[in-house]
């Protein structure tokens, strides 16, 4: 199986479904998780179901990744508190309307 120990993995969209799949696998898998969302509670569910000995390197940046504020934080936390990014998983849903 995949060994992600030690890796930093950015998962966008990890409230729910494949995001939060996702980030529950690569925490089983060692990765060390930033994790991001619009729904903190949803981010705090996912925390709570990855890997026990792993959900001290998860962090949560609650925010819209379609604003560049937020894109920015997301990965100044990734570097403050792991010093590097191995792997992003872009996962998040945007809805655009109008033509």
């Amino acid at each position: 199986m995949l060994n992600l120990k030690d890796k930093v993995s950015i998962i966008t969209g990890a409230s729910s479904g494949i995001g939060r799949g996702t980030a529950i696998l690569f925490s089983n898998l060692g990765s060390k998780l930033v994790i991001t969302g619009r729904d903190e509670y949803a981010l705090n569910e996912t925390i709570s179901q990855c890997c026990p000995q792993s959900q001290k390197n998860v962090i949560k940046v609650v925010g819209d990744i379609t604003n560049a504020e937020i894109c920015q934080k997301i990965v100044e936390e990734a570097i403050k508190n792991f010093g590097k990014i191995d792997i992003l998983i872009n996962n998040a849903g945007a809805l655009k309307t109008g033509s």
